[in-house]
Formats: structure tokens, C-alpha cells, sequence
């Protein structure tokens, strides 16, 4: 019995089947491009410089077709690895900049704000980032008790709720 193990690395969106960008589903990365993209998210922890070895989901289906192919009358074990660091590394802050480009060239219609998308290495500095966003937030909540709007209270609960689990 032949056994084939492709390994991937994290799987992007396409390079171009079916289309550049398709994606079938919302994940690993693809999910903080996402929420970054709706500004759900400003800042995340990460390095600009380490390699983010992401692998478009095309090509890494072509490969587990070509191994498949290549090791159908083999009785041995192979293990096929997936990933583009060795040979074409994009590093996190290459990422960074194409997704913070794309959503300020495309802003979706709803989003809670602009996309910055911004990696921090320093923890501490990450958590007070966090904090200092939800500011406004709690202002937004008090002035709806002080004015006593239903809306306006649920509109800042949804919102703060939105934002604590963002962190």
C-alpha cells in the first residue's frame, strides 16, 4: 500500500485557479487579513522581518495531485512538504503591506474602521494598544446610560463585545 503525506505549510488563497484571491473558506491567516481588512483588528503580535511561509491553496492542490502521481507504484512511506520559505520567502511585514494595501485601495462598504494592520512584538506594548482602543468605546457606552438610549446602548455593546474579542 502506498502512503503519500503532503504537509503544508499555512494555506493562502489562490495564486490563480480558480482566480487570484479565492479562498473557500475564512482561516489562518486569511482571518486576520480579514479582520484586519474590516478594522476589526489594528495591531497583532508579530515580527516584520520572520518569514510567514504561506502557500497558495492551488498550488499546494497541484502538488498533492503531482505526488500522487509520482509515488502511485511506490511501497514506501514519502512525506511531501508544502511551503515556500526556502526558496521564495515572504516575510509577515511583506504580508502586512499587500493586505493594508489591498483593503485601503478596496474598503469594504462595512467595516468599524480603516485597515492599519500593524504587527508588535512587544507584548506589553501590544495589550495597551488593546486598552487604549476600547476608550471611546466606554465613552460611547456612559454617553448612552447618561442620554438613556436603548440603540445607542445596544450599538456600544455589540461594539465593545466586538472589540474585547478581537483582543
Amino acid at each position: 500500500m502506498t502512503i503519500t503525506i503532503v504537509r503544508p505549510s499555512i494555506i493562502g488563497c489562490a495564486l490563480r485557479e480558480p482566480f487570484p484571491g479565492w479562498v473557500d473558506s475564512i482561516s489562518a491567516a486569511g482571518a486576520l487579513y480579514l479582520l484586519g481588512g474590516i478594522g476589526l483588528i489594528k495591531t497583532c503580535k508579530g515580527d516584520y522581518d520572520v518569514i510567514g511561509d504561506q502557500i497558495p491553496v492551488d498550488l499546494c492542490s497541484n502538488q498533492i495531485l503531482v505526488a500522487a502521481a509520482t509515488y502511485a507504484n511506490s511501497r514506501m512511506m514519502h512525506i511531501v512538504h508544502s511551503a515556500s520559505s526556502s526558496l521564495n520567502p515572504v516575510t509577515w511585514g511583506y504580508s502586512a503591506e499587500v493586505v493594508k494595501g489591498y483593503w485601503q485601495q478596496n474598503p469594504p462598504e462595512k467595516r468599524i474602521g480603516a485597515c492599519t494592520f500593524k504587527l508588535e512584538k512587544n507584548e506589553k506594548i501590544l495589550k495597551i494598544g488593546q486598552k487604549a482602543r476600547l476608550v471611546p468605546v466606554i465613552a460611547f457606552q456612559k454617553i448612552s446610560s447618561l442620554v438613556d438610549s436603548t440603540e445607542m446602548k445596544k450599538k456600544s455593546n455589540k461594539l465593545y463585545k466586538a472589540l474585547k474579542r478581537a483582543e
